[in-house]
């Protein structure tokens, strides 16, 4: 009897555990809102910032997004200009050819000198959060909360992201200044930082909503419902101007399921 009894304690604290982490699946997300974006008119962007605080060497950015294998090849978020004369390829995650995550980033402005891509398939038609974070020539793919292993199809040496003022846009991005990549589905809540965050504080963003980084460099919330304007609440005051973007209300709860 005695050695059931202590077999009981590991028990009991598992079943605690599981109890935590269900509580934080339930937990309501903090954006009611999203944009549907049609993938052929959109162009939700703010113009001539640097969001990695000048220095190219840190950057952390995330977007919420839901989309079909329709949007192959398709942006999600980024600041990337193909062919323009000024050199204004920085960053940017998409959506691959086979419907996975994909992040470019360059270092002189005119080509991918990062090019890594996921093993997590994002083109299902369900939320997803997708993330990466820059430190100093180390580039990490998070969806959903959690870390993904990638395959390197462009790996080349770099300490620092191209450093310049050009637009940040969600759901498309640019050549030579005119709109390209356009995606077509949902897009929500999403933000840069000049900072690198922690596995920790990206499990925040995807579980809780919550942005628990130390600043940050724009941050749209999507909490506005109605009207052409999505909100920098960084206080830096980078609004997105909004064309052709409807708002719904379709919380990405959905996704939050499982660690």
């Amino acid at each position: 009897m005695a050695a059931r009894q202590v077999l009981a304690a590991p028990r009991q604290v598992i079943t605690s555990a599981r109890q935590v982490l269900t509580k934080r699946r339930q937990q309501n997300f903090a954006f009611p809102y999203l944009l549907q974006v049609n993938g052929t008119t959109n162009d939700i962007s703010v113009a001539a910032f640097n969001p990695t605080g000048n220095t190219g060497q840190s950057l952390t950015a995330w977007a919420w997004m839901k989309g079909d294998m329709a949007q192959t090849g398709r942006y999600i978020f980024g600041q990337i200009d193909f062919g323009a004369s000024t050199n204004t390829r920085a960053w940017l995650l998409f959506c691959s050819l086979g419907g996975n995550l994909q992040v470019l980033l360059s270092y002189d402005g005119t080509g991918s000198t990062k090019n890594y891509l996921s093993t997590k398939f994002i083109l299902d038609n369900f939320y997803h959060l997708v993330a990466f974070t820059w430190n100093n020539g180390t580039l990490k793919l998070y969806v959903d909360g959690e870390e993904t292993p990638v395959t390197k199809l462009n790996d080349l040496a770099m300490t620092a992201i191209t450093n310049f003022n050009a637009k940040v846009a969600l759901g498309s991005g640019y050549s030579n200044g005119v709109v390209v990549g356009r995606f077509g589905g949902l897009l929500g809540h999403c933000g840069t930082a000049p900072v690198v965050a922690t596995a920790e504080q990206i499990r925040d963003l995807f579980y809780e909503g919550v942005v628990s980084l130390s600043s940050t460099s724009g941050l749209w919330n999507t909490t506005e419902g109605s009207g052409t304007t999505l909100t920098d609440t960084s206080g830096n005051g980078r609004n997105m101007t909004i064309t052709n973007g409807t708002w719904v209300t379709n919380t990405p709860r959905g996704a939050r399921q499982g660690l």
